[in-house]
């Protein structure tokens, strides 16, 4: 492929914001397409590997997110369970009282 194609494409899928996995996403990517690690500068060399640690940084964190949030939504169903529990039994209980509950007094009038 030649280097003004490549640039094409990349331009095309920088504005799109789109890049497949292990393609070249800047400028300086671009230039390095093709180079091997011991033609490349050790400044180079390093930039990639701290992308390289965000991405993976970036990998984790979002695992450990999504992780935390299948357990908040399972604590949250299970405080859901008991809070609908308890209701239900104060419901009940609450039936029971008024039905075993004596029938009220008439008050009588006295008769002036």
């Amino acid at each position: 492929m030649t280097r003004s194609i490549l640039c094409d494409w990349a331009g095309v899928a920088m504005s799109a914001g789109v890049f497949p996995e292990g393609a070249a996403s800047t400028s300086e990517d671009l230039d390095m397409v093709g180079k091997s690690d011991s033609e490349r500068s050790p400044a180079s060399l390093d930039r990639a590997r701290k992308k390289q640690l965000a991405s993976e940084e970036g990998a984790r964190t979002m695992a450990q997110f999504q992780t935390e949030a299948v357990n908040v939504r399972k604590n949250m169903e299970r405080l859901r369970a008991l809070r609908l529990a308890k209701e239900a039994k104060a419901e009940s209980d609450a039936q029971t009282a008024a039905e075993n509950a004596p029938p009220a007094k008439k008050k009588s009038r006295k008769k002036a």
